[in-house]
């Protein structure tokens, strides 16, 4: 089963992502394996767009990199978002109770717009105050 166009870019992002910042660490694609402990062709295909890593082995690689694993994954307007961006930007300096209550709200207005969406039909979140 083919996987749905945004995965797939998404992937490719991720890969060129990666390739970018162990470059800009100066690392060789075997070092840079090395020290996340996955093959250098596990991490060849991963740059190319054609591995999938699970976040455990994106995690080993922002760790071999000495970053954040959230600066591994592509800038958001680069799949499409530039709002996306700005957020992601902005949540990142929060601190973690912040970064939650964040989530909390835009997932409560993205179940108010759903709500909202099919005619006469009105969301439970929007009557909650809190």
């Amino acid at each position: 089963m083919a996987l749905p166009f945004d995965l797939v870019v998404f992937r490719c992002e991720l890969g060129r992502q990666i390739l970018a910042v162990r470059r800009e660490a100066g690392l060789t694609q075997a070092e840079l394996a090395n020290r996340a402990g996955v093959s250098n062709e596990f991490l060849s295909r991963i740059e190319n767009g054609t591995g999938i890593p699970s976040l455990e082995t994106i995690g080993r690689l922002a760790a071999a990199l000495g970053l954040p694993a959230c600066q591994l994954f592509p800038p958001a307007e680069d799949l499409g978002g530039a709002a996306a961006s700005r957020l992601l930007r902005v949540v990142s300096k929060l601190d973690e109770g912040d970064r939650e209550l964040v989530v909390r709200l835009a997932e409560q207005v993205a179940k108010a717009r759903e709500g909202a969406a099919p005619a006469g039909r009105q969301s439970r979140s929007r009557s909650r105050s809190g």
